[in-house]
């Protein structure tokens, strides 16, 4: 049996000019925006968007219903003084976009992002004219469609476009956590406490399912589950 000493293992050296350069490579001034496009859980690239169910099918993230507007990050958000439905115009070379944007923690600083799938003109009943087609704003590489455009500009139209949110839902809307009175004002008002909030039933305003009554005349609360 021959025995041979084992060679020295040379310990990799770290380069740092090496990744230097790659990270001057995809480093960009913070003022700049890329366009991501992405397919959404439901919809996906808008194969299957004249289905109403899956239009209704909330984000898992986003919780937007029947559109597809522009993620940007809450900090960028607060730089430029926008707020949730305030519709912004994107441009990438000639071609531009107008889409409401939506404030969405998570979503990186220099990114814009947009869902495809949308904007739909000869998809059907359901799916047409539902939100905006951004398929346009790709960048065509090799032939085929690339869903990150660096080097779009983002610019405040100073409309508004209401958005179809369920997280909404999630809020109190301006009630109290809990409804409370003191004993005094119990024993001279047994309603004390339960009082109808503004906006929430009061004067002028209705259910959208007209009076909650039930068969034996009583009068309810309407509840959605």
């Amino acid at each position: 049996m021959v025995t041979l000493a084992a060679a020295a293992a040379e310990a990799p050296a770290f380069r740092e000019e090496g990744l230097a350069k790659a990270l001057a490579g995809v480093a960009r001034h913070a003022a700049e925006w890329e366009l991501v496009l992405y397919p959404t859980v439901a919809v996906r690239d808008g194969a299957p968007a004249n289905n109403a169910w899956l239009q209704e099918v909330a984000d898992p993230i986003t919780k937007v219903t029947w559109g597809n507007p522009a993620c940007i990050a809450p900090a960028r958000a607060k730089a430029l003084g926008l707020k949730d439905g305030d519709v912004v115009q994107v441009r990438a070379g000639s071609t531009t976009l107008s889409v409401p944007v939506l404030v969405q923690a998570g979503t990186h600083p220099s990114v814009i992002a947009v869902a495809v799938g949308y904007g739909r003109t000869q998809a059907g009943r359901v799916a047409d004219g539902i939100g905006v087609n951004g398929y346009p704003l790709s960048a065509v590489v090799d032939g085929r469609a690339r869903r990150t455009v660096p080097g779009v500009t983002v610019q405040a139209t100073g409309e508004q476009q209401p958005l179809a949110l369920t997280q909404t839902h999630h809020r109190l809307e301006g009630r109290p956590h809990v409804r409370e009175a003191e004993l005094a004002a119990f024993l001279a008002n047994p309603r004390a406490g339960n009082e109808v909030q503004a906006g929430h039933g009061g004067e002028g305003t209705r259910s959208p399912c007209g009076p909650a009554t039930s068969t034996r005349g009583i009068a309810g609360r309407w509840r959605w589950t």
